[in-house]
């Protein structure tokens, strides 16, 4: 009995970037499932969507750290003034924060009165 050789990280990779290559060359999921190596179609799909999403995180996670480097270039550029108690300034650098906090997605969403509760939602439709 053969045993199964465990893939690396690199190899799984590989396998789904020549899943997205087959897909655009025309060909049909379980024809790219049989010349890549996964057992149906589904494997192939789901191949597919991990390379999408994988490519897609790439330049999203680029473009939020030049903007979190900017960030922190407008910072360095006021926190003098903001330290010796300039009120322009620390509005600013408080700005800047606030910025930082949701590109960075630190902030937890805010409640408001008029925001209904989900528990409450969930609660009214159960006991009708």
């Amino acid at each position: 009995m053969k045993k199964k050789q465990i893939e690396t990280k690199q190899e799984i990779i590989d396998k789904e970037n020549k899943v997205v290559d087959l897909r655009r060359a025309g060909l049909t999921w379980s024809r790219i499932a049989f010349e890549v190596g996964y057992a149906d179609h589904s494997g192939a799909f789901a191949a597919y969507k991990r390379a999408l999403s994988r490519t897609l995180e790439e330049p999203i996670a680029q473009v939020r750290q030049a903007e979190i480097d900017r960030l922190d270039r407008l910072q360095v550029a006021v926190w003098q003034k903001a330290m010796k108690g300039d009120n322009a300034s620390i509005m600013t650098i408080v700005r800047i924060i606030e910025q930082r906090v949701k590109i960075l997605g630190l902030a937890s969403p805010e409640k408001s009165a008029n925001t209904p509760d989900i528990w409450d939602e969930l609660a009214a439709e159960i006991l009708k």
